[in-house]
């Protein structure tokens, strides 16, 4: 299919004393090209003379576009700085500016280390599937903040969760996990480790083998009346399981839960611990690193 596309010709003559004319812009005549400053625009064939002469500032758009493709949105006065306006006209920002080539990663751990922690967690988790499944875990686990007031102390949490989902197997099973996680707060400007206990979802996918289970999970708390703080879990888990029924050597599984869990009494969570404290704490953790 031909496309025919009509394009400015340069202006007659007849008005070469009218010297403004394209969005204010001077025409030259002995090119018939619009004087923009640092370079001209040719209007009967739509192209830039010259490449802009800030296209180091804008790596991620050709040298010979203007207004970063998208001149409708944007505008560029003066040839040298692009401006960036509502659907109002009202300004924005002026580019240009530094490109940031941090890469975005799915979850956006944060740099205070107060609002990081690691952990172990066991769980004895039922179920019963059919292409479809039903699952409830006990569960029990200790995390260690890396900043903060409870930095250094370990922390005992106890819990369960329900839930269901997909898995490709027949039958009825009983699995130990444990898992190794890292936890942070993802929501929230004022650091809070009480909200890492409570309410939460967790997604997850898993391979089960004759005896063996491997997963990864990631849980999310639900944000609680009072305070902002979210705290997101990342964890992988492996463990064995005494399963009836009919499965394929390798059965992949994915399952939505909701879950509760709670510091153990006793821990006050947020105050300081002196040394002898976080030392009789870490006893805790090294037994729970030694079991299998």
């Amino acid at each position: 299919m031909n496309t025919r596309h009509r394009t400015p010709s340069p202006l007659p003559s007849s008005r070469a004393g009218q010297r403004r004319m394209y969005i204010g812009k001077e025409l030259v005549d002995e090119t018939a090209s619009y004087d923009y400053g640092p370079r001209d625009f040719r209007s009967a064939g739509l192209y830039w003379e010259a490449p802009d002469i800030k296209a180091g500032d804008y790596p991620n758009t050709a040298p010979y576009v203007m207004c970063a493709a998208n001149p409708i949105r944007n505008s560029d006065p003066t040839g040298m700085d692009i401006s960036v306006k509502n659907s109002q006209g009202e300004l924005l920002f002026v580019f240009p500016y530094k490109e940031d080539y941090t890469i975005d990663l799915p979850v956006d751990i944060p740099s205070d280390p107060a609002k990081i922690g690691i952990g172990i967690e066991y769980a004895i988790t039922g179920s019963t599937s059919g292409g479809t499944k039903m699952e409830g875990s006990g569960i029990a686990g200790v995390v260690v903040f890396l900043g903060g007031k409870d930095a250094g102390y370990v922390y005992s949490y106890a819990g369960g969760e329900i839930g269901g989902g997909i898995e490709g197997s027949v039958g009825v099973g009983i699995s130990v996990n444990k898992s190794i996680f890292v936890t942070y707060q993802s929501k929230g400007d004022k650091t809070d480790h009480n909200q890492f206990s409570g309410k939460y979802v967790s997604v997850g996918g898993s391979f089960k083998a004759i005896f063996g289970k491997s997963s990864l999970s990631v849980s999310k708390g639900l944000q609680e009346k009072g305070t902002d703080a979210v705290w997101t879990t990342v964890a992988l888990s492996e463990g064995c399981e005494a399963f009836l029924g009919l499965k394929s050597p390798i059965s992949p599984s994915i399952s939505i839960c909701r879950g509760k869990t709670a510091f153990l009494p006793g821990q006050d969570v947020g105050k300081p611990k002196n040394f002898a404290q976080k030392t009789y704490s870490w006893g805790k953790l090294i037994q729970l690193c030694l079991r299998k």
